[in-house]
This record gives C-alpha cells, sequence and structure tokens, in this order.
C-alpha cells in the first residue's frame, strides 16, 4: 500500500510517494528534497540554503551513518558545483556523536562563517557575489578550522 503527499511552492507541485512502512524520517528526508528542488525553481534562496544543509543521522544498533539528505547529485561529478556545506556538517554530527562536542562546533562554526562572508556555491549564492566551486568552499573551510 502507498502513501501519497504533495509539497506545493509558488504554484509548482511534487507529489511524493511512500510505502505505508517507510519510517517517518525517511518521507520526512524526501519531502525536504522536493522543497528544495521547489525552491531552487522559485527562487527561494533562503528555503534552498537551508535545505541544503539538511542533515540526517542514522544511530541504528551498531554502526552510525551520518550524511546530507538531498542525496547525491551524480551529474556534477567532476564540474566542481556541488555544495558541500551539507556534508561538511555531517562530519560535525560525526564527531559529535562520539562526544567530541569541541570539534563538531568547530566545524558548524567555520560554515556559518563560510555562510556569512558569502563563500557559496552558486545556487546559495548572494547576488553579485564572487563565484566559488565545491573546492574553493573546501579550503575555505580547512584554513579556518586550522587557524581558528
Amino acid at each position: 500500500m502507498l502513501r501519497k503527499e504533495s509539497v506545493t511552492k509558488s504554484g509548482k507541485k511534487i507529489l511524493l510517494v511512500a510505502n505505508i512502512g517507510c519510517p517517518e524520517d525517511a518521507v520526512d528526508a524526501i519531502k525536504a528534497d522536493a522543497e528544495a528542488k521547489l525552491a531552487a525553481l522559485s527562487g527561494d534562496v533562503k528555503r534552498l540554503e537551508e535545505q541544503l544543509n539538511a542533515l540526517s543521522a542514522s544511530t541504528g544498533e551498531s554502526t552510525p551513518v551520518f550524511e546530507p539528505i538531498h542525496g547525491s547529485w551524480p551529474q556534477a561529478k567532476g564540474l566542481n558545483i556541488a555544495n558541500p556545506l551539507a556534508q561538511i556538517l555531517s562530519v560535525a554530527m560525526l564527531f559529535e556523536y562520539f562526544d567530541l562536542k569541541e570539534e563538531g562546533t568547530l566545524i558548524r562554526k567555520a560554515v556559518d562563517a563560510s555562510l556569512d562572508a558569502n563563500v557559496r556555491t552558486t545556487e546559495i549564492q548572494v547576488e553579485g557575489a564572487p563565484k566559488y566551486g565545491t573546492s574553493d568552499i573546501g579550503a575555505w573551510i580547512v584554513d579556518y578550522i586550522k587557524n581558528a
């Protein structure tokens, strides 16, 4: 049996379909991904930024997994255009899970600082600001952490 929900933004609609037994957090992750896509289509940069930086933790019984909820983007391979911030924030969650709070906090501060400094990929960049690629943002965050 299937469960159907829809997400609507600025007149655009995406229908979501999930198995009835699908965990609620998985459905929420799918909805968040749909909302991010609709935000991109409608030009809602702030909402898109929030969704791109959304995270998921599956701690299970023995092996924790920390990841961005928006999935992979194989079409971006080798183009230096993918936003790395959610993946980087996933590392902060990993550290915090293993009680390395200071390290996790430092990573979160680095990501916040990159956003404040407009060191962002093009889909969330402020109009008129310089363009940064995936590797530029990663290097900026590494430098921030090294100099903290």
